[in-house]
């Protein structure tokens, strides 16, 4: 049996069996005595309550104090029996506290859970600042190598003839600017788009245009002169195939 310290235990329960013939003790004065700790000896405040049960078995009630200890030493005296002996290792915790506590510990645990969870994983707002921080970070060669995909999409379909040129400028045909670009078109099973009119303006509207028009070669390629790591907008066409308008992309020299 467990017993907490500084917990008073009600009827701690001792056997009585006298010297001469180790018969039941059952009447008489019974003086109880306690040690904290290896402290000095204590009267038991209640033994002049000790109450016999029956058949030499007695009883006797403990104070808080009596058991605030973590060895608790207990020692009963009547004149007619042997003194009886006894110590106690007392817990902090009883072991049906403990099941309580794990109930109750479990139910705040789990409640604590979501919360814990939102201040840990700000998963939203992290992941809504990906596409910006990817886009900071993007180096020209992976900028330039989206862009034969990103003009992919949007040769799925076919249209009818006639040129989406609609702006001016005073650049040759190869272009204004100081560095040798090759560009690719393709379609999205990696086919090459071969003589499609190309053209490069430096707006988005399509109105000045820097390079073009030419035309792509039988691998769907076409050099154009553009300025290294500027901002360029694309624009493409040839029958079967559906018009690129304005594919914005970032130049990268060859």
């Amino acid at each position: 049996m467990a017993f907490k310290k500084n917990t008073a235990v009600t009827g701690f329960p001792f056997m009585l069996l006298a010297v001469a013939d180790l018969s039941p003790i059952t009447s008489g004065a019974v003086t109880g005595y306690y040690t904290l700790d290896g402290g000095a000896q204590v009267a038991i405040a209640d033994d002049v309550n000790a109450f016999h049960a029956g058949n030499g078995a007695w009883s006797m009630d403990l104070s808080a104090a009596e058991m605030n200890g973590d060895i608790v030493g207990l020692m009963f005296i009547h004149a007619l029996a042997s003194t009886v002996h006894f110590t106690i290792k007392t817990v902090t915790v009883l072991v049906s506290e403990l099941n309580d506590m794990a109930v109750a510990d479990l139910a705040a645990d789990f409640a604590a859970i979501p919360a814990a969870v939102d201040a840990q994983l700000s998963l939203d707002s992290d992941f809504a600042a990906i596409p910006a921080a990817v886009d900071a970070q993007l180096s020209l060669d992976s900028d330039f190598a989206a862009i034969p995909a990103a003009v992919d999409v949007e040769l799925s379909s076919p249209h009818g003839a006639g040129s989406w040129l609609t702006g001016s400028g005073s650049g040759s045909a190869m272009g204004i600017g100081a560095d040798l670009c090759t560009m690719t078109l393709k379609t999205l099973t990696d086919v090459p788009f071969p003589d499609a009119d190309v053209w490069i303006t430096s707006d988005a509207g399509g109105a000045t245009v820097v390079a073009g028009t030419r035309q792509t070669d039988s691998n769907g390629t076409v050099q154009l002169l553009l300025d290294d790591l500027s901002t360029y907008y694309m624009w493409a066409q040839k029958d079967g195939m559906k018009s690129v308008m304005g594919q914005y992309f970032i130049a990268k020299k060859d």
